[in-house]
């Protein structure tokens, strides 16, 4: 079982993605989430997908496009955090990322086959894990972490984004 950092050990940035997780072990959390993704993004309406709920804000296809985005980021840098790699990693700008993305031309099904197959991969990764290289610290974006915060970090931005669209989009 990979239990949740303890939350005062995190920023307070990561404190309100991880408080958002209800469940106590990372794997089964992980694995939730991607079935309620699935779930989600699976039923939408065609006429919803390419919606925006205001001006500057991305559409459902975009939002998507960032959990892909982030959950690959964040994988990479729990990866080289259980590896003990102490190299300060940089940090990204979400809003360039999303508009390189190509996402508006895309199908919705290949960006969820996307996201399933990027969730399962950090599912294996963090299965993949000791204790001890969970909790090896590196900073990124001047934040210092370890692997088991960013795998929390995984789940709980999911779930804020898909709450997101819940109570804006749809």
């Amino acid at each position: 079982m990979i239990s949740k950092p303890l939350i005062q050990n995190t920023i307070s940035y990561f404190q309100d993605y991880i408080l958002l997780v209800n469940e106590t072990d990372l794997i089964k959390a992980l694995e939730k989430n991607r079935d309620d993704i699935f779930q989600l993004f699976s039923t939408l309406p065609e006429s919803k997908i390419n919606f925006a709920y205001d001006i500057d804000k991305w559409s459902i296809k975009q939002v998507l496009q960032h959990i892909i985005d982030s959950e690959r980021i964040f994988a990479y840098r729990a990866l080289r955090f259980s590896r003990n790699d102490s190299k300060e990693l940089s940090g990204y700008d979400d809003d360039d990322y999303v508009r390189n993305s190509n996402s508006v031309k895309r199908s919705l099904n290949d960006m969820i086959d996307e996201f399933l197959v990027v969730r399962n991969s950090s599912i294996y990764l963090y299965k993949s894990m000791s204790e001890e290289m969970l909790d090896f610290k590196g900073t990124a974006n001047g934040n210092m972490a370890s692997a088991r915060i960013y795998g929390w970090l995984s789940a709980g931005h999911a779930i804020h984004h898909c709450n997101v669209i819940e109570d804006r989009y749809l």
